[in-house]
């Protein structure tokens, strides 16, 4: 936003963003920040054992988030168009049938939708808003079903594979 659009804004909408917690701005549970360039450098040293989990707590010992690590054995891209389209949610969730998916709202790069977990144990209806930023990042927040909470997805290329992170707290 530049010093022009923000001279536009009405001063009632500054004060909210920048005065009102975040459940009166409408934000939905914990917050997430991306993993530091650090903890990606440490995640690829230990690949050859498998995913890497990185769990932050705060001094009181409650979840600030945790951070899972991953290579994907495809391009960037392949791996952000699965993340940022929910009909292929099926895909890397087979008990969220395709038929349950319901996109309620889309505007460019930000979509509304809702979602059915059905299994034999248990079912869980969602609603997720999911925000992109191609072909690096995805957020999700969960609003309804696993929620309140936030899963922010990040990919960066490694040759044809990619390294993904998972930052969540819900």
């Amino acid at each position: 936003m530049n010093r022009f659009t923000l001279s536009l804004l009405p001063w009632w909408v500054l004060a909210g963003a920048l005065l009102f917690s975040p459940a009166a701005r409408g934000e939905i549970g914990p917050r997430v920040r991306p993993p530091s360039k650090a903890e990606f450098a440490a995640a690829r040293t230990l690949f050859k054992r498998g995913v890497v989990v990185l769990i932050e707590s705060d001094a009181q010992g409650e979840l600030v988030q945790a951070n899972i690590f991953g290579m994907i054995n495809a391009p960037q891209q392949t791996v952000f168009d699965v993340l940022s389209d929910p009909s292929q949610l099926p895909d890397i969730l087979p008990a969220v049938p395709a038929d349950s998916i319901d996109l309620r709202e889309k505007r460019g790069n930000a979509q509304n939708y809702r979602w059915r977990y059905g299994g034999s144990i248990m079912s869980v209806d969602g609603v997720t808003s999911q925000a992109a930023a191609p072909p690096l990042a995805v957020q999700w927040l969960l609003q309804k079903g696993f929620g309140p909470g936030q899963m922010l997805w990040r990919m960066e290329p490694e040759g044809n594979q990619t390294l993904v992170s998972l930052s969540l707290n819900i």
